[in-house]
């Protein structure tokens, strides 16, 4: 398995029980500070799309856009479909 999607995976999962159970009990769980959880929540829906592409590119990412959107929507994480941007 790729170690960016470990690393997407163990983010999500610390994301999801922070908002279920807060972030204090999540930086217990997870041994990590609360300042971490803090910042991967605000990071989590506020850029785009193809912003969130490009950082994972530099990253080692290898799969093409539409299929980082149909693996976001498959779990919940896109609820509308993104602009086209020839429009």
């Amino acid at each position: 398995m790729n170690s960016i999607t470990q690393d997407m995976k163990y983010r999500q999962s610390l994301i999801e029980y922070s908002i279920k159970h807060g972030v204090t009990k999540a930086a217990v769980r997870y041994k990590t500070n609360r300042q971490y959880i803090y910042r991967w929540r605000k990071r989590n829906m506020e850029s785009g799309l193809v912003v969130f592409w490009v950082k994972l590119m530099q990253r080692g990412y290898t799969r093409s856009i539409t299929g980082l959107y149909r693996v976001l929507r498959r779990n919940g994480q896109m609820a509308v479909r993104p602009l086209n941007p020839g429009v």
